[in-house]
């Protein structure tokens, strides 16, 4: 039997592991497991993370969420209609945001203030059922079994590893697993004329078993158990799955539509490449936004692909030497980069000396000094009101020559040139200063700096269901 499980990892090598979010279709299986309470964690976040206490998704995961909402509810559907068995782990109620792709705005320049305006979303909405979803949540091990003879011989096998994490408010097809001595249910099986749909508990996880081996026999006890209901359950509503023998065969009305489908699938795999590709372009330019909020070794990496992009050679200090060594017209440079929730200090540029005196002994010449700092690199742009490099720090940088930039100031370096001329004329303005470095301070010319807020739409019923 091929088996699927959708949100939760069992130790057997029978059962297929996939995401929510796979392209990965369910259609090619029999008997598909899927845990939505985990679903939520395969999307990122939006900037803020959470709204009102609840997860907030970042605009890609936004569209992509309910895209798959859909796909997999079709699927779970057309399973269903196929006389396959369909077992859902019944998930505690969860609410989440999603961006709207609509904005609004207020104020002006640098004081201009972006709303995100998201939607409000619910788990349930993902349940593949025409009846209404609705559970609260509760956590506990003691179950009353009150289920039809086909279902006994399963809940004799697993009822010491299965605990519910909510029960339903209203009761969904036929109940036959409560909170013990109420009516309030934790399990129940929605059959049609051809498939079913088995709303179950949650089975035990690996920390819950002295032994790992212990752990392991009882999924595999639980997945031979529901294989065995399965098949119980097939017997009376049939299966109207078409063997691979069957399958062979060509009626004269099929050809044309499995042409079209092909066709389809060729365009849609064509899309998917393309957007991949575009994806990750996107990706790569975004990494340049680490030079206003970057610090690490992230940050240490656009540096050298700025200076890279200005025409110099570029290379890593040795380990536990300057982070960056920079040749540009027989000149050399060794640079200290900072990424610091304040400013620089005095402290950075000790630092910066003690690899130029280094770089002397190992070289017998000096080098060019740069103490490139992402200073307040947790504050937005326009709110950073303060010098990077305080006065009581720059006697001592000055006395020794160095050139004190901001990462930011480098990012408009090489926004600002264009040219491969301009852009070795303003690397060689910038080795010859001493002290501050005074150009490309200003990002407002090169794009709006803008302060995101979020904003969510009126948070009724009517708007949980909203795309």
């Amino acid at each position: 039997m091929n088996i699927v499980s959708v949100g939760r990892r069992w130790p057997l090598d029978e059962v297929t592991q996939i995401q929510f979010r796979s392209r990965f279709t369910l259609l090619d299986y029999e008997l598909v497991l899927w845990d939505p309470s985990s679903l939520i964690y395969e999307y990122g976040r939006s900037e803020a993370g959470e709204y009102r206490g609840c997860p907030s998704l970042d605009p890609d995961s936004s569209v992509r969420i309910l895209d798959d909402r859909t796909r997999r509810r079709d699927e779970i559907v057309e399973l269903v209609k196929l006389g396959r068995v369909v077992v859902i782990f019944v998930p505690p109620p969860l609410t989440f945001y999603v961006d709207s792709g609509e904005r609004s705005y207020s104020g002006t320049g640098q004081n201009r203030i972006t709303e995100i305006q998201v939607n409000r979303h619910v788990l349930s909405s993902f349940m593949p059922i025409d009846a209404e979803f609705s559970v609260a949540p509760a956590e506990g091990f003691q179950v009353d079994f009150r289920g039809d003879a086909q279902f006994a011989e399963f809940w004799n096998t697993n009822r010491e590893n299965l605990f519910y994490k909510a029960y339903f408010k209203k009761d969904v097809g036929r109940p036959f697993l409560f909170v013990k001595g109420t009516e309030r249910a934790v399990g129940t099986w929605l059959a049609t004329d051809h498939g079913n749909v088995i709303f179950l508990p949650h089975f035990a996880q690996a920390d819950q078993f002295a032994e790992e081996k212990d752990y392991e026999d009882a999924c595999r006890k639980f997945i031979s158990s529901l294989g065995a209901l399965t098949a119980t359950l097939q017997e009376s509503s049939g299966d109207f799955t078409v063997p691979p023998w069957a399958k062979g065969y060509r009626l004269p009305f099929e050809e044309q539509p499995r042409e079209l489908l092909d066709k389809a699938e060729k365009r849609l795999k064509a899309a998917q490449l393309a957007a991949d590709k575009r994806r990750a372009e996107v990706a790569e330019l975004e990494k340049f936004k680490l030079l206003i909020s970057g610090q690490g070794p992230a940050l240490e990496s656009q540096v050298m692909q700025v200076f890279q992009a200005l025409g110099a050679d570029v290379q890593e200090g040795p380990p536990g030497r300057s982070d960056l060594v920079i040749s540009f017209d027989g000149q050399v440079a060794v640079a200290e980069v900072k990424g610091k929730k304040k400013s620089a200090a005095e402290a950075d540029a000790a630092q910066l000396e003690k690899w130029v005196s280094e770089h002397i002994a190992e070289h017998q010449t000096k080098p060019k000094a740069l103490l490139i700092v992402n200073a307040f690199c947790g504050t937005p742009l326009a709110e950073r009101s303060e010098p990077a490099f305080p006065n009581q720090m720059l006697k001592y940088s000055v006395n020794r020559e160095h050139c004190l930039v901001t990462s930011v100031q480098l990012l408009g370096i090489l926004l600002s040139n264009k040219t491969t001329a301009q852009r070795k004329s303003a690397l060689r303005s910038l080795l010859k200063t001493v002290g501050v470095f005074e150009g490309d301070a200003d990002m407002s010319k090169h794009f709006s700096i803008e302060q995101a807020a979020i904003s969510v739409e009126a948070d009724s019923p009517t708007s949980e269901d909203k795309n």
